[in-house]
């Protein structure tokens, strides 16, 4: 894992009373810790998002591996104690190898369902893009939202390009974002996004000012491409080639 150069102020919010979803099985525990968070939605999320970034992180080293046993046992001492919980995901999701301290909740519409419902987003920061994930509230067994991403080659001539047409891409499905996340309880990207819609601004490191800003629709709690705005010309100018996606 890329370890981030500069972490953002840790911003906790209220979660919604909802069925939990931890990263382990609730079926037949007696563990008085797990059940707590089993039966706590704002720990289950915790938990979650804990475990998924522990999987994501493909250099565990020996000592990691010791540290988060040596953690699980001091979580396991909280007992049934919800703050004493809570604090202990918090000072372990700030560390080694997680370095995660942002939480956000956020509202978004799924263009399937035509409903509006509550997601946790969390963020890491680096020198030019951040990396989110994006989570559902409501006790599903996979939290996490999957992406699909248009792959944006440097073979894609966008110079003098207004609409790009009968571009052949390659997509790939992704449980995070790399680039800056824009909705509509944010708005701090150049372009506004129109409800129900969630844009990736991602700055390609190390080619000048070639970027992609991709537009995504929640549709039946899965992220699809709506359009994007491409900029692949190396001439110094931020001047973007739209693209549609079916």
């Amino acid at each position: 894992m890329i370890r981030p150069l500069l972490i953002s102020l840790m911003l906790v919010v209220g979660f919604p009373s909802i069925a939990a979803a931890a990263s382990f099985d609730c079926e037949g525990i007696t563990n008085e810790a797990e059940q707590a968070i089993c039966n706590n939605a704002e720990l289950s999320t915790l938990d979650s998002i804990l475990g998924d970034l522990w999987d994501e992180d493909a250099t565990r080293t020996d000592d990691l591996v010791e540290a988060q046993k040596a953690w699980l046992t001091q979580r396991n001492s909280c007992g049934s104690n919800v703050e004493c919980l809570k604090q202990s995901y918090l000072e372990r999701l700030s560390e080694d190898p997680f370095y995660l301290v942002s939480f956000e909740i956020v509202e978004l519409y799924d263009f399937e369902t035509s409903e509006f419902s509550e997601y946790l987003a969390t963020s890491t920061y680096y020198p030019y893009n951040a990396l989110t994930f994006i989570y559902a509230t409501d006790g599903r067994s996979n939290p996490r939202i999957e992406w699909l991403e248009p792959q944006f080659t440097e073979s894609l001539d966008t110079c003098g390009v207004r609409v790009l047409d009968n571009v052949s891409l390659q997509f790939e499905t992704s449980t995070s974002q790399l680039g800056w996340i824009n909705s509509l309880n944010q708005e701090y990207a150049e372009r506004r996004v129109q409800p129900g819609e969630v844009s990736v601004y991602t700055k390609w490191i190390g080619h000048g000012d070639m970027s992609s800003e991709v537009f995504y629709r929640l549709v039946d709690g899965r992220f699809l491409p709506n359009r994007a705005l491409v900029d692949n010309c190396e001439d110094q100018q931020k001047t973007f080639a739209t693209l549609f996606f079916d």
